[in-house]
């Protein structure tokens, strides 16, 4: 896992705000900085709808970095659905998914329901409905991500 460095956040998907990236212990919780990866299809669908801008620190293909948080790590068992996620049993808040983009274009088919495999993790935003996370392209695999992040300076909506 990379690290090292100052990340900017201007999306909805967390508090606008000054994020420092490090090198931690990847735990449930934790804020990480995450290139998608391009050779899954939900990314490249995200990619030429522009969900994925660039900005001043790009991942390969231009696109930048997403910072999301840990929900679930190798082991844990995701239940997917339309009206949201369940970890272990645990049902999570402000989960469901959106249907279709703010044009009208149906979102990626559900990630399959099962455990997260060695080696990955479970992303997810829940400070905005619409973030792109792990609820359209599925689990991540740790060497997409580039470091863990913390707030040095946020706004919260």
């Amino acid at each position: 896992m990379a690290s090292g460095g100052i990340r900017i956040n201007l999306s909805g998907s967390l508090p606008l705000g000054l994020y420092r990236l490090t090198s931690s212990e990847l735990e449930r919780g934790s804020l990480v900085a995450v290139c998608p990866e391009l050779s899954n299809p939900a990314v490249r669908v995200a990619r030429e709808r522009g969900y994925l801008e660039p900005v001043w620190f790009t991942c390969d293909g231009g696109m930048a970095a997403l910072l999301k948080q840990i929900l679930a790590l190798p082991g844990d068992w995701v239940d997917v659905s339309p009206d949201g996620i369940r970890v272990n049993g645990r049902e999570i808040e402000n989960s469901a998914r959106l249907a279709v983009d703010g044009a009208g274009r149906p979102l990626p088919p559900l990630p399959v329901s099962g455990e997260v495999p060695a080696g990955h993790v479970w992303l997810f935003s829940g400070h905005a409905p619409e973030s792109f996370d792990s609820r359209y392209f599925g689990p991540v695999s740790h060497a997409a991500i580039r470091g863990t992040a913390t707030p040095i300076w946020n706004r919260s909506h």
